[in-house]
């Protein structure tokens, strides 16, 4: 459970520091095209993220209990699963990054239940 914890935690970092420095870049990856404004937007939603991970990656160091990180962790990637489904209902279909998105996040959030659920036992 803390390994997962910590590679979570990482790739929050990582993701954000990312779109912080390099707003273009990752928004081309996404298929987004921003403007002067969308860049200043996307700099401070990405440090937010990687401010999630560095909470995150802190607690998994400091907390004896896992179970309050790990169910972090699937509360906020089934947030943005949700977002991503909603957005297909709203908007229609997506591109492809879109779904795969999707997929990584419901296999994220899969392994984090099994990981809770085999901690009760």
């Amino acid at each position: 459970m803390k390994y997962f914890n910590y590679c979570n935690s990482i790739f929050y970092v990582i993701y954000g520091l990312f779109g912080a420095f390099a707003p273009l870049s990752l928004a081309g990856v996404l298929g987004w095209e921003l403007t002067h404004l969308g860049q200043h937007e996307m700099r401070a939603y990405c440090l937010f993220i990687s401010a999630v991970g560095t909470i995150m990656f802190f607690g998994t160091q400091k907390i004896n209990n896992q179970k309050i990180v790990l169910k972090s962790i699937v509360f906020i990637t089934f947030s943005f699963l949700v977002g991503r489904i909603l957005g297909l209902v709203l908007d229609g279909p997506g591109p492809t990054l879109t779904y795969l998105e999707i997929i990584f996040e419901t296999a994220l959030i899969t392994l984090g239940l099994v990981l809770l659920k085999q901690k009760k036992k």
